[in-house]
């Protein structure tokens, strides 16, 4: 599977690449922020994309997967050791 990574802290982005590559998957790009990520995923259009709900610089992680979404119908799967509820009810949305 090929996966694009989005997460503002380059120490956890790396290592979940890490352990995403070493799952056998293939990691196609990193973003540090949301909006770098919709410009990634136009680019190398991969099969899924992880990402943290609160990006900083620019767009959001929730702004930054429904326009993923919407333009590419791309599936996003939020990772975030964030725990606020108003958050996590957007982004089930």
């Amino acid at each position: 599977m090929r996966i694009l990574l989005a997460d503002d802290h380059a120490l956890f982005r790396d290592g979940l690449a890490s352990l995403v590559g070493a799952w056998g998957h293939e990691v196609v790009a990193l973003a540090g922020s949301g909006d770098d990520a919709v410009r990634m995923v136009d680019a190398t259009r991969p099969d899924l994309v992880l990402m943290d709900i609160k990006l900083t610089g620019g767009m959001n992680g929730i702004e930054a997967a429904t326009k993923i979404y919407q333009r590419f119908n791309i599936p996003v799967v939020f990772v975030t050791a964030l725990i606020d509820h108003s958050h996590l009810d957007q982004a089930v949305k």
